[in-house]
């Protein structure tokens, strides 16, 4: 005697959507050749699919544990992704089985440059060049370890080295401009800015020079600036120094003076920034800026994330006042190119920004201002390796106190940096 079951029409047609949605990533993790199955998981971190290829590679080394080149698969894709942890734990397994295997050593090598390892990135590196002294890619990395380490001297030396064996090595070449850039001290900044109104003002015009020296304990800014607003001409002095407090953790002070109605007749602010894992930055911290009306201290933070040749950037502004709190917000976006030098941005805020230097006369009802948005680009370029240029082009709209009336504004910035 049998008993009959029946499967309900809608669970029927449940169990066929799940075994299709399976049967592709089913279908991925079976191995049959282990060299072909390589070969697909190549293709598929190539494709930018690198999780599936992670899947594949781990279905490959349950078969053949031995694989190097599978497992290196997988560490070039963690590299590609930023989680160099993970990398650096694969590579271990690697070597903890061939300790000289060069490949593995190295990207360990590149592993620990990119941590910031540079004394771990130098051993790896030398223990690499035993089995190939004339690798140009190893001498390479040691130049730009031995500038990270501030040992210039050794750097130009493995360069020179480099030259020897490929004459027109272009990467011996950027390596050594970055070195010059590295040993230069003092920046010298001049920049202009201009705000065009769509109503009621007259432009406006200002300019900074400012000079910048490095230390070994931070970077110190010093910086003039001059406005000329509503036909009248202003001046302010400002100090800003970066102090180093730890490897991953700086901080900021500000300080600024004038005597000018045009510009805060007291300016000052401290933050400090910690790096943390995965390439993520944060940071707290605060500005006051005192005028003849009184003064409003403004709290601040922002939190970033680099993430390959792109940053991104989020900051608030929390302002209390008896009416109750204001917040501001801004944004960047940035994509960078060969270097930190070369970049272009988009950013964009709501409401008051106590870091923009194109505050309006009238003292502390301006920083209250009802509504406010603005959107614009910036750019960063190195001419060589001593002479930037810098340039922004930003559209503002913002409700004005007490007649609520929208002004509408562009404000354009250029400027050259020279370091020696």
């Amino acid at each position: 005697m049998f008993t009959t079951y029946r499967i309900a029409p809608g669970l029927l047609l449940s169990l066929i959507l799940v075994l299709a949605i399976l049967a592709p990533s089913l279908q991925a993790q079976t191995v049959d050749n282990v060299d072909e199955a390589f070969l697909r998981a190549r293709n598929l971190a190539f494709d930018g699919q690198r999780e599936e290829a992670r899947q594949l590679s781990r279905a490959i080394l349950e078969i053949a544990p031995g694989y190097t080149d599978v497992r290196l698969l997988i560490v070039r894709t963690y590299m590609w992704d930023g989680n160099l942890d993970n990398a650096r734990s694969e590579l271990n397994t690697i070597l903890g089985q061939a300790p000289y295997q060069p490949e593995a050593l190295a990207l360990l090598a590149d592993v620990e440059y990119r941590s910031g390892n540079y004394d771990e990135a130098l051993r790896v590196v030398q223990l690499a060049a035993r089995s190939n002294p004339t690798d140009i890619p190893l001498l390479i990395r040691r130049a730009e370890i031995y500038r990270e380490l501030g040992d210039y001297r050794r750097a130009h030396v493995v360069l020179n080295q480099v030259e020897h064996i490929e004459p027109s090595s272009s990467e011996a070449a950027r390596v050594r401009a970055t070195i010059l850039t590295s040993s230069q001290n003092y920046s010298l900044t001049l920049g202009y800015g201009h705000d065009r109104f769509d109503a009621i003002f007259d432009p406006w015009n200002s300019m900074y020079l400012q000079l910048g020296r490095s230390t070994p304990i931070g970077t110190v800014l010093g910086r003039i600036n001059y406005a000329n607003r509503f036909n009248t001409d202003g001046y302010q002095a400002e100090i800003d120094f970066y102090p180093s407090i730890r490897p991953g953790t700086y901080g900021y002070l500000n300080f600024g003076y004038s005597d000018s109605f045009i510009f805060p007749e007291y300016r000052f602010g401290a933050e400090i920034h910690q790096a943390l894992p995965k390439a993520f930055e944060v940071s707290v911290g605060f500005r006051h800026l005192e005028f003849q009306s009184g003064g409003v201290t403004i709290y601040t933070g922002s939190l970033s994330k680099y993430y390959r040749n792109w940053y991104l950037s989020a900051r608030p502004f929390i302002t209390p006042r008896d009416e109750g709190v204001s917040n501001a917000y801004q944004f960047i976006f940035r994509r960078y190119f060969s270097d930190p030098d070369n970049y272009i941005g988009l950013r964009g805020g709501f409401g008051f920004s106590p870091d923009e230097r194109r505050l309006v006369a009238g003292g502390i009802e301006e920083i209250n201002l009802l509504r406010a948005h603005s959107v614009g680009l910036e750019g960063y370029t190195s001419f060589r390796y001593n002479l930037l240029g810098f340039a922004s082009v930003t559209l503002w709209n913002q409700q004005r106190p007490i007649t609520n009336e929208y002004l509408g504004s562009l404000s354009v910035t250029a400027g050259l940096v020279w370091r020696f």
